[in-house]
């Protein structure tokens, strides 16, 4: 039998933790020959806790021959220790009233925290798969603050809307589900998101050679599938759970099979149009298990460069909503963890031409006036090699003085030793004779 894989699950205890558990441990998200460990993440709250105690008994209780075993804990570090996948489902709601700004930056908070405690405990081959919501832009936080794992380990899903683009176009072409294909997700996972019909065949053909009705397709199709969240919290009073987590299990699944062509939300790095720091919804192919290439080339119409412009707009604005956030969140600068060191401004030299290294830091250029004064001397001075000077920088460098040789990494000669003078003799004390001239005083 296969060596168990660590999933770690946040928000085990809410309603799609609750549809998605039994599933993963059933096989149907990692296969059928895949031992799983579950290792289930709660926030510190005891009715949380305690719903999360459930869970875990009614997993005992269906005697899944794969699940090898159930970590339950409130402290990230414990749940994603070693953890192979990360699936972060927990996520906080919007609640009435509540702007969207507010959401993010809530919302923002809780990722940074996990994205460091991911990249620090998570095993070598950690793969992150990002659901709670905004999910696309959680993703982009908590990818921001790995230092060990790449961006590319970091996505989201976005496989629920194609699920929901799929259903839709079958049952408008009155076919079996199955014969839809090539249906594909762009941008955010909100009702800006575009399914690019175009691009879908069913039976082996265009899509919009057997839908004709492009008013149809333009219109209320890409209305329903965006919005279609809220038509169910509208229904039923609560948001997709079931939907959702079977979603992931899609999503996961086909990363895991080489070959398989999903949507999946990954960096765009400019590709499609988008920003290239925002992650956004696109095709990819799976290459080997967890990981994929994006696929490229997809021709789009006007009415496809409209949706994806005002998609990538949206991501633009929620990056630039928590851009601060995530500059303040990034990991601290050990050089100023010193006990009662205040927090260093950023460098904002406008000549600057890149950020001063750890030796540069520490030693302020004369000719720029903006060198903040915080700077210690106490940093080690960085080794320079015999001949070189140390790269260009107007903001913070070492220079030599003019006219003196260049920077040496050799220890600098000791200067020769004053010889001490020998003190002279006092001069002779003076006499002064009597009146009489026959004795001295």
């Amino acid at each position: 039998m296969k060596t168990p894989i660590r999933v770690a699950v946040t928000g085990a205890a809410g309603q799609i933790g609750y549809s998605l558990l039994f599933r993963i441990a059933s096989g149907a998200m990692f296969g059928p020959d895949q031992p799983v460990i579950l290792q289930l993440i709660e926030a510190p709250v005891e009715k949380a806790l305690k719903a999360l105690e459930g869970v875990a008994m009614e997993l005992d209780d269906c005697a899944f021959p794969l699940l090898k075993g159930i970590v339950q804990t409130s402290d990230a570090s414990v749940g994603f220790k070693d953890a192979n996948w990360c699936l972060l489902v927990g996520a906080k709601p919007r609640g009435p009233g509540m702007e969207r700004a507010d959401l993010l930056k809530d919302n923002g908070k809780i990722f940074i925290e996990q994205g460091r405690i991911i990249d620090a405990v998570a095993a070598a081959d950690a793969r992150v798969a990002v659901v709670g919501n905004p999910a696309n832009t959680n993703c982009m936080i908590a990818a921001s603050q790995a230092k060990r794992l790449p961006a590319e380990r970091f996505t989201a899903m976005v496989r629920l809307d194609q699920n929901r683009a799929q259903t839709q176009l079958a049952k408008k072409a009155g076919v079996d589900l199955t014969t839809v294909k090539d249906i594909f997700i762009y941008g955010n996972h909100s009702p800006t998101m575009f399914p690019a019909f175009a691009q879908a065949t069913i039976g082996g053909r265009p899509a919009t050679s057997v839908i004709t009705d492009t008013a149809w397709l333009q219109g209320p199709f890409c209305e329903t599938v965006g919005k279609r969240g809220a038509a169910i919290i509208a229904a039923r009073g609560l948001s997709s759970a079931a939907s959702a987590a079977n979603a992931l299990v899609d999503y996961v699944r086909d990363l895991m099979t080489p070959g398989a062509i999903h949507s999946v939300a990954v960096k765009s790095n400019g590709l499609y149009g988008f920003d290239a720091n925002v992650w956004a919804g696109m095709p990819v192919r799976t290459t080997t298990p967890g990981s994929y290439e994006v696929i490229t080339g997809h021709a789009m119409d006007d009415f496809a460069k409209s949706k994806i412009a005002a998609t990538n707009k949206e991501l633009g604005e929620e990056r630039a909503f928590v851009a601060d956030m995530i500059k303040c969140g990034a990991a601290p600068d050990p050089l100023s963890s010193e006990k009662g060191a205040r927090p260093r401004a950023p460098f904002s030299c406008p000549r600057a031409s890149h950020p001063p290294t750890e030796g540069e830091r520490f030693h302020r250029n004369r000719d720029c006036g903006n060198a903040p004064r915080s700077h210690s001397l106490k940093a080690p001075r960085r080794a320079i090699p015999d001949g070189q000077n140390p790269a260009p920088c107007s903001r913070l460098q070492l220079r030599p003085r003019p006219g003196a040789p260049p920077f040496s990494s050799s220890p600098r000669p000791a200067p020769p030793r004053a010889r001490p003078s020998r003190p002279t003799a006092a001069p002779p004390r003076p006499t002064r004779r009597c009146s009489c001239r026959r004795s001295r005083w």
